[in-house]
Parts: C-alpha cells; structure tokens; sequence
C-alpha cells in the first residue's frame, strides 16, 4: 500500500482504497450492509484470548489509533496479558520504514518482538 512511505497509488487495490478514504467512505464501501458490529474484532475477545502487543502511530490516517487504545483496554479488563505502545505523531506501516539500527525501530519495533518472543 505504501513505497517509500507514500500511497502507493499505480496499484489497483491501494489506489481503490486510498480514493475511498479521500470519500470518506473506506469503511462503509467494505461493509454494505452497515452491520460494524459483525466486523468489529473486539467482539472475538474472551478471557481465553492470546497475550497480544498493540503498535499504532498517532498520526494514522488510516486506522485511528483509538481502536488500538479499545482494544487493548477491553483485553486488559478481561484479564489478557497486552501491551500498547503508541507511536506520537507517526503514520500508517512506519515501522516497515526502518532499518535495524534506527533509533525509532528500537524505541517502537524491538519492545513488540520482545513480547513476541516472550509468548512464541
């Protein structure tokens, strides 16, 4: 969806989705029939979720950091071991734009693999 951190607009699907956001309809032209709930991924949650880490940059355009925020409260008050780590002021994949030694990598990547080997 994205080449060198910009909209990857030359490819069918990400140029189809990148005009539905311009729309304001990204969401409604995937779910037609206006049923949110059915593909609201918070209503899966149950006591018996896997431990789950939660990396989303505060300037997403598009996923709005809050789901991340919810979801990570609603495991937390069942009782899910989670995490959340908010990117300040970063966009949508900015952790595919770094490389190894790239201070924000350490900052926001490392701490998620962390959990994830922890878990594996």
């Amino acid at each position: 969806m994205f080449v060198d951190g910009k909209p990857d607009i030359q490819t069918p699907r990400p140029a189809w989705y990148i005009m539905q956001m311009k729309k304001g309809t990204s969401v409604s032209s995937l779910v037609s029939d206006g049923d949110y709930d059915r593909v609201d991924a918070t209503t899966g949650f149950s006591k018996k979720f896997p431990p789950t880490y939660f990396l989303h940059g505060t300037a997403d355009a598009f996923v709005d950091h809050k789901l991340a925020v919810k979801a990570h409260r609603e495991l937390k008050n069942l009782g899910v071991e989670t995490e959340l780590l908010l990117g300040e002021g970063l966009a949508h994949t900015f952790d595919l734009q770094f490389t190894h030694q790239d201070p924000l990598f350490i900052k926001y990547v490392l701490p998620g693999l962390d959990f994830l080997q922890k878990h594996v």
